[in-house]
C-alpha cells in the first residue's frame, strides 16, 4: 500500500492525525494517539538515561497492558530493537536470552514484579517503567521531554522474536525496520484495514503472530484492545470482551477461537461486529469450520507464515469447504514469493524475510538458498500445489521420520486424524525407540468417537504403515505459552 509510514514512524504520524482517537484499551481504559505518542517519548528520554544507545536490544517485560505498545515505540524512539520475553518461561531460558543478546536494560510493569524480581535477581538488568526491591530502577518523567527520536534506517535491527520453547534450543529471529514494514503494509492490503477496526489481541507479544496487532493500527487509526492474558483461561471472558469492544479483527491460533465456541456462552453474546477471523500457527481441523460458523458471520482467513518471514500466504475458507479436507495455506500475498525444492520443501523470498538468527551464522548459511540470484528461506516445510494453484501443506522435514523402512509424515498423520469430522484436535508423536506412532486425539464436544473408528479413517487416507500403533483418546491437550499443543509434553509422557 501506498502512502504508509514504516512501523517506526506510524504512532507519530497517528499522533498528529488523529491526537484523540483511541489508539488501545485495557481493562477499560482508553490511551489516545497523542498521549501514547507523549508516553512514548518520556519512556525514550528514561532509556536513555538508564544508558540504551542506537543499535542495543532492551527487553519487554511485562504481560498485557497500555505500557506495551508504549515500550515499543519507545524503545525504536532511543534507537534500540525489542525483545519480547515470555513471563511464563523458566528462568534459566529468559536469563539465557538475556545474555545471548547484551541486554542491560528491561521495561516492565508495576503488576509483573515478582517477575521482574526474579529476571533481576537472573540477569541484573536495570529495570524502566516499575520499582523492583532490590534492581536500578528509572522511572519515565512526567512531562513530555524535549526528545528527537532516533533515526532509523531501513535495515536497523526493529525486533528479535525468540522461537518458542516447546522444542529444542531457542533461536532469536532478526528483523529490521523494513521486513517488519513490508509484513506489516501487506497485512494491512489482504484485509483491507480501516479507521473503525478494532484488533481483538489475545496473542502474546513474544508469539509473532501478534505483531500485526502492534504494527498495523497506527498507519490508518484504528485501536488495538488488549485482552489480558488471564482471559484466556475464561473462554467466556473472552466472549463477553469480544462484544464489549465491537473487535473486528481477530487472529489467533484455532485452540483459542475453538474454545471461545464451544465454552464462551456465545449465545449470549452478539459478535456481529467481527469481521474477519485469522487463524495461523498450526493448522485448524476442518471439523471446526462448522463450529466457528455457526458463531462467527465474519470471514474465517487461515495464514501461513512462519516467523522467519511473517506472514507470506492466505487463503479465506469458503463457507463449502468439506469437512473432510485439508485446509490450504492459500495464494502468495502482494510481498512473497514462493519456490519449491526438489524434495518439496517450501522455499519463500520477499520483502518480509528476516536478516537472520541472533549470533547463529551456523543457522544462517544453513537456512538461506539464493536461486537465480533471489534469496530465498528454506522453510522446513513440504508443500505441494492443488490442480486450482493453491498451495497445500504436507508436513515438516523436521517431522519427517522413518520407522520400519518407511519414511512418515507426522503433520499428514495428525491432519488426517484431524478430518475425522468428530476429532475436533490431534497429534501425533514418535516413542523413544523410533519404533512405533503413539497418537492423541480430543473429540468434538459432545461426540462420542473410538480408537477403531479413528484407525479406520485413517487407514483410508494414508497407508496401513502411517497409521499410528495406539491412539489415546483425552479431553483436552496441554498447550504452550503460545496455544499450540504441546508435543513436547506428550513425547516425553512416553519416555
Amino acid at each position: 500500500m501506498t502512502g504508509l509510514p514504516r512501523i517506526d514512524k506510524a504512532l507519530a504520524m497517528a499522533s498528529d492525525v488523529w491526537p484523540d482517537r483511541c489508539a488501545a484499551s485495557f481493562r477499560g481504559e482508553r490511551l489516545g494517539y497523542a498521549e501514547m505518542y507523549a508516553r512514548a517519548m518520556a519512556m525514550a528520554a528514561s532509556l536513555k538515561a538508564a544508558g540504551v544507545r542506537p543499535g542495543d536490544r532492551v527487553a519487554i517485560a511485562m504481560t498485557k497492558g497500555l505500557e506495551m505498545p508504549v515500550a515499543i515505540h519507545a524503545i525504536w524512539a532511543a534507537g534500540a530493537a525489542f525483545v519480547p520475553l515470555d513471563p511464563a518461561a523458566p528462568n534459566e531460558r529468559l536469563a539465557g536470552i538475556v545474555k545471548d543478546c547484551a541486554i542491560k536494560v528491561a521495561i516492565g510493569a508495576d503488576r509483573n514484579k515478582s517477575f521482574l524480581s526474579q529476571l533481576v535477581a537472573a540477569s541484573g538488568v536495570t529495570v524502566v517503567g516499575a520499582v523492583v526491591d532490590g534492581a536500578h530502577c528509572v522511572m519515565p518523567v512526567g512531562a513530555t521531554p524535549d526528545i528527537t527520536p532516533h533515526e532509523n534506517g531501513d535495515d536497523d535491527l526493529a525486533y528479535i522474536i525468540f522461537t518458542s520453547g516447546s522444542t529444542g534450543v531457542p533461536k532469536g529471529i532478526c528483523h529490521s525496520f523494513a521486513s517488519g514494514t513490508g509484513f506489516a503494509h501487506a497485512w494491512m492490503a489482504q484485509y483491507r484495514l480501516q479507521a473503525n477496526d478494532v484488533f481483538f489481541c489475545t496473542v502474546p507479544l513474544h508469539f509473532d503472530f501478534s505483531l500485526a496487532d502492534f504494527f498495523c493500527p497506527a498507519m490508518v487509526g484504528a485501536s488495538t484492545e488488549l485482552v489480558p492474558e488471564q482471559a484466556l483461561m475464561f473462554p467466556a471472558s473472552i466472549a463477553e470482551l469480544l462484544e464489549k469492544s465491537g473487535g473486528t479483527i481477530w487472529s489467533s491460533v484455532p485452540y483459542t477461537f475453538l474454545q471461545l465456541c464451544e465454552r464462551g456462552a456465545v449465545e449470549t453474546r452478539d459478535l456481529s461486529s467481527l469481521r474477519w477471523l485469522i487463524y495461523g500457527g498450526e493448522p485448524m481441523p476442518p471439523s471446526g469450520l462448522p463450529v466457528l460458523r455457526q458463531v462467527f458471520k465474519a470471514r474465517i482467513s487461515n495464514s501461513y507464515g512462519p516467523a522467519e518471514v511473517n506472514q507470506v500466504s492466505e487463503y479465506t475458507v469458503p463457507d463449502d469447504h468439506p469437512t473432510d479436507r485439508p485446509i490450504p495455506i492459500g495464494q502468495t500475498m502482494q510481498h512473497a514469493t514462493f519456490a519449491q525444492a526438489e524434495d518439496g520443501e517450501l522455499l519463500v523470498a520477499g520483502g518480509s524475510m528476516m536478516q537472520g538468527y541472533w549470533n547463529r551464522p551456523d543457522l544462517n548459511e544453513r537456512v538461506f538458498a539464493v536461486r537465480d540470484g533471489v534469496r530465498f528461506y528454506r522453510t522446513g516445510d513440504r508443500v505441494e500445489q492443488d490442480r486450482d494453484g493453491l498451495w497445500m501443506f504436507i508436513g515438516r522435514e523436521d517431522r519427517q521420520i522413518k520407522i520400519r523402512g518407511y519414511r512418515i509424515e507426522l503433520d499428514e498423520v495428525e491432519m488426517a486424524m484431524a478430518s475425522h469430522p468428530d476429532v475436533s484436535e490431534a497429534a501425533v508423536v514418535v516413542s523413544a525407540d523410533k519404533l512405533t506412532l503413539h497418537g492423541f486425539a480430543a473429540p468434538v464436544p459432545g461426540a462420542t468417537v473410538t480408537v477403531a473408528e479413528i484407525q479406520t479413517h485413517i487407514g483410508s487416507r494414508l497407508p496401513r504403515y502411517a497409521v499410528p500403533d495406539r491412539i489415546e483418546i483425552r479431553p483436552a491437550f496441554a498447550k504452550t505459552s503460545t496455544g499450540k499443543i504441546n508435543r513436547k509434553a506428550l513425547t516425553e509422557e512416553l519416555s
